[in-house]
C-alpha cells in the first residue's frame, strides 16, 4: 500500500511539474530624488507567463518614474525587485516604525499561501520584536490556484494539463 501511494504521489508532482509555469514579481519603488517618500509596493497580476509579468513590471515602473520626474538617464525608483515563478509571497513590516523601508521589510515567500502569512509576521516579529507590531503589507501569489491550498493546486494544475 506503501509503495502504491509513494507511485501515485510521483506521479502527481511529475504531471504538475509539466503543467504550465506562472510566474510574477514583487517590488518596492521609492522615489530616487526623495528618499522620504515612502516605498510602494507593486505585485504583478496572477497567470502570467514570463514576458507578460516583466512587461507589466517595467510599464509601471517607468509610469512610476515618469510621475515623479525622473529622467530617462536617472535610475528607476524600482527597488529589490523579486522574481517569482509558481509561489506566494508576502510583505510584512512594523508598523510602529511609521512606514515601509528597504530597511524593515520582511519578504517570504512560499508555494503554500495558508501559512504564509503567519510565517511573515513571525519572522518580522523575531527581528524587530513584538513591540514593532508587526502587520501584513502585501501578498499575492503567481497563480490564482494558488489561495485554495496545496491540494486544490495540485488538483487545479492536473485539470489543466
Amino acid at each position: 500500500m506503501k509503495k502504491i501511494l509513494s507511485a501515485f504521489a510521483l506521479c502527481a508532482l511529475a504531471v504538475t511539474a509539466q503543467a504550465a509555469d506562472s510566474y510574477g514579481y514583487l517590488a518596492f519603488w521609492q522615489n530616487p530624488a526623495d528618499s522620504s517618500d515612502g516605498l510602494r509596493i507593486k505585485t504583478t497580476r496572477e497567470n502570467l507567463n514570463q514576458v507578460e509579468a516583466a512587461n507589466e513590471l517595467a510599464a509601471y515602473c517607468r509610469g512610476q518614474d515618469a510621475l515623479a520626474g525622473v529622467q530617462a538617464d536617472q535610475a528607476t525608483g524600482c527597488q529589490s525587485v523579486m522574481p517569482l515563478q509558481n509561489t506566494c509571497a508576502a510583505v510584512a513590516y512594523p508598523r510602529a516604525h511609521q512606514r515601509m523601508t528597504t530597511e524593515n521589510v520582511v519578504v517570504i515567500s512560499s508555494p503554500l499561501f495558508k501559512s504564509l502569512h503567519q510565517t511573515a509576521l513571525n519572522q518580522c516579529a523575531k527581528k524587530f520584536g513584538t513591540q514593532g507590531q508587526c502587520a501584513i503589507e502585501a501578498s499575492f501569489c503567481t497563480s490564482s490556484d494558488y489561495y485554495g491550498g496545496a491540494i486544490r493546486t495540485l488538483w487545479s494544475r492536473i485539470k489543466s494539463l
